[in-house]
């Protein structure tokens, strides 16, 4: 997206908010990421810091949802993005496989590996934050035992990276 910041304070080309809204993503973004690291650093629970980096990497994807509707305005229908802004894994889908494909042509098997990554984070992610009350091992009931502390620092690595 063009920046138009110096012409039209923090308003797109169309006069909306796009830009403000998707820096406050961003700035909320580096907020969770921060977090996450300081969770991790004084020797917090994985699966909260893994919960942390992954919001992290939602708002991010939500950034590139926004500054993606504001590109193509009202040349597509973009009604599709607005439900997409509440579902999870579609968000992380987003934050991964936008990532890869700047100045790129699109490649359907990146996507999908973007998709299987940002599905199977997002069942991680809801392991470690609920107990499971149908668990038939009680070892793996606690929410702790479903992230360990490589899957926190390798997906707080990547929105760290993201996020710049």
């Amino acid at each position: 997206m063009i920046d138009y910041t110096h012409e039209h304070g923090t308003k797109d080309i169309a006069g909306n908010n796009t830009l403000e809204i998707r820096r406050i993503c961003l700035e909320h973004a580096n907020d969770l990421v921060a977090s996450a690291d300081l969770l991790l650093r004084y020797n917090g629970p994985p699966n909260i810091a893994y919960h942390l980096a992954i919001l992290a990497l939602e708002e991010i994807g939500k950034a590139g949802m926004i500054a993606s509707r504001a590109v193509v305005g009202s040349k597509l229908d973009t009604d599709w993005m607005e439900k997409r802004f509440n579902d999870h894994a579609w968000k992380l889908q987003w934050a991964v496989w936008s990532c890869g494909f700047a100045g790129s042509r699109i490649d359907p098997k990146e996507f999908e590996e973007a998709r299987r990554f940002a599905q199977s984070t997002h069942a991680r992610r809801l392991a470690g934050l609920y107990v499971d009350p149908n668990a038939k091992d009680t070892a793996t009931a606690p929410p702790r035992a479903a992230v360990r502390m490589e899957h926190a620092e390798s997906v707080l690595n990547f929105a760290r990276a993201s996020s710049l």
